[in-house]
């Protein structure tokens, strides 16, 4: 299940340099991969979301609309 409150939304958010308590950030940790998707922002957050996780060698799920 997607978390914006979890320990590791909290690691992710300061490895990809997102606020964490904003709680844009949803994460879920399966298998010992980390699942990210953004809850409500404009399509350029979204964007920054999906680069910053793509970059740190996470999987993005989310949006980018």
């Amino acid at each position: 299940m997607y978390s914006t409150e979890s320990d590791t939304t909290k690691d992710v958010c300061k490895k990809i340099g997102f606020l964490f308590d904003v709680h844009f950030v949803e994460t879920m940790k399966r298998n010992n991969k980390v699942y990210v998707r953004g809850t409500a922002g404009k399509r350029g957050e979204f964007q920054a979301l999906k680069n910053a996780v793509i970059k740190a060698g996470m999987i993005y799920t989310g949006s980018t609309k």
